[in-house]
């Protein structure tokens, strides 16, 4: 472990699960790194969340948006605070998660290695089947249209994002590249901010070292098999929305063939209605990307 200890800000975002939120917290009192400060960013619930929160936690600082902010908003209040107070790296996790003590030891001894790291991500296994790993730090892309993720199985194989389960972020990056992109309100955020880190110059890491257990989907179920409308439609507009902003024409494949797996499956499990929720989706990822600048490539 590197001498240094940078100042980290540990950033939860809370919207109407506070019970998951308080047992990330619990999970994280006992880290064997000390040089930390951990955020609560309340996204607007409506269950009484920032009470239990505060009641359960009040060495935890509490902060409340007005409105739900989504994923890249809510972290974003986060992260201007951290910036403000002169935090060395922000630690983004989600708050359906529970960590191993040295979970975050271990990620700054990885981005202390080279100062060129952005982004350094953990391996995740399934909170309920522990010894299940569902990647580690995050995902490569592979296959004859490049759609679809493949999750890694050491720190030796490439990886094109990391995921936003746990992301430990270089705040010297932020300041360079900027904070996640509010108009992904929920999806696909994590691989953009890594895709404009690399474009950036940075690089993207992980360490299997540091160990998060992660209840995938709490965030997302699914009906039958398919995911609700306003999963379904921020999925959708993420994917058009991204692709095309840093493939240009060449997102040409991978967005059909994804639009072609979601549509066929809603088909197949009669939910029509998302069928609109997706041709509204592609209509926004368009406008949000027309409306900004020319598409940048990145390889």
């Amino acid at each position: 472990m590197t001498s240094r200890q940078p100042l980290v800000y540990i950033i939860l975002v809370n919207w109407n699960k506070w019970q998951h939120t308080v047992e990330c917290i619990t999970s994280l009192l006992p880290l064997i790194y000390v040089n930390y400060k951990i955020i609560v960013v309340d996204n607007a619930s409506t269950d009484g969340s920032v009470k239990y929160i505060r009641d359960a936690c009040p060495a935890v600082t509490v902060l409340i948006n007005a409105k739900n902010r989504g994923f890249s908003g809510g972290n974003n209040v986060g992260i201007n605070l951290a910036l403000e107070q002169g935090a060395d790296y922000v630690w983004l996790l989600n708050n359906d998660t529970v960590v191993d003590p040295d979970a975050l030891s271990e990620l700054i001894r990885k981005a202390e290695l080279d100062m060129r790291y952005a982004v350094v991500g953990s391996a995740l296994f399934d909170y309920y089947a522990p010894h299940k790993l569902q990647t580690i730090g995050g995902i490569r892309i592979k296959g004859w249209s490049g759609a679809f993720g493949v999750p890694r199985r050491s720190d030796d194989e490439p990886m094109d994002y990391v995921t936003g389960a746990s992301m430990l972020i270089r705040t010297d990056a932020i300041k360079n590249i900027g904070c996640l992109d509010e108009s992904y309100f929920f999806y696909w955020e994590d691989r953009e901010f890594c895709y404009r880190a690399k474009l950036g110059g940075y690089k993207l890491a992980s360490t299997s070292g540091s160990k998060v257990y992660h209840k995938e989907g709490v965030s997302h179920t699914k009906d039958n098999g398919v995911y609700s409308s306003f999963v379904e439609y921020n999925m959708t507009k993420g994917l058009v929305q991204c692709f095309l902003t840093y493939q240009g024409l060449r997102a040409a494949k991978p967005i059909l063939a994804r639009l072609a797996y979601r549509i066929i499956g809603n088909i197949k499990r009669k939910k029509f209605r998302n069928l609109l929720v997706i041709c509204a989706a592609v209509h926004d990822g368009l406008h949000d990307v027309w409306k900004k600048k020319a598409p940048k490539i990145c390889y």
